[in-house]
This record gives C-alpha cells, structure tokens and sequence, in this order.
C-alpha cells in the first residue's frame, strides 16, 4: 500500500467516537471527506476494535512501511 500522509488520516477521524472498528473508521472518514487513499489506508488496516487514534495510526503506519512483515 502507498504511504498516506498521517495527518490526513488523523483529520478525516477527528471527532471520531472510539472504540470502533474498522469499517466505522471508513465511514466516518467518508462522511468527513476524506480522499479515497485515506479511506483505502483504513481498510487495509487489520480488523479488530480500535480504542483509540493512536492504535489506529499504528495499524496505519505497520500497514504502509513495506520493511514491515
């Protein structure tokens, strides 16, 4: 996956009600606006509950670094 700028990430989940999962991380990026790449960037992210932005920008971060298996 291509690297997304995190700070496009962090905007589209602002006012994000956490926990949450992946798919109503996607909708409320959409909803807020967010490119196509962010919102590519969260679904390629591992399923599960988010608690917060900084477990999602890890997920986002793992998935994006190609030295990560």
């Amino acid at each position: 996956m291509a690297v997304v700028d995190p700070i496009r990430v962090e905007d589209a989940l602002t006012r994000f009600p956490y926990p949450g999962r992946r798919e109503q991380l996607q909708d409320h990026a959409r909803r807020t606006g967010a490119g196509d790449d962010v919102v590519a960037a969260l679904g390629a992210i591992p399923s599960g509950v988010y608690r917060s932005s900084a477990e999602v920008m890890r997920a986002v971060a793992d998935d994006s670094d190609p030295d990560v298996p």
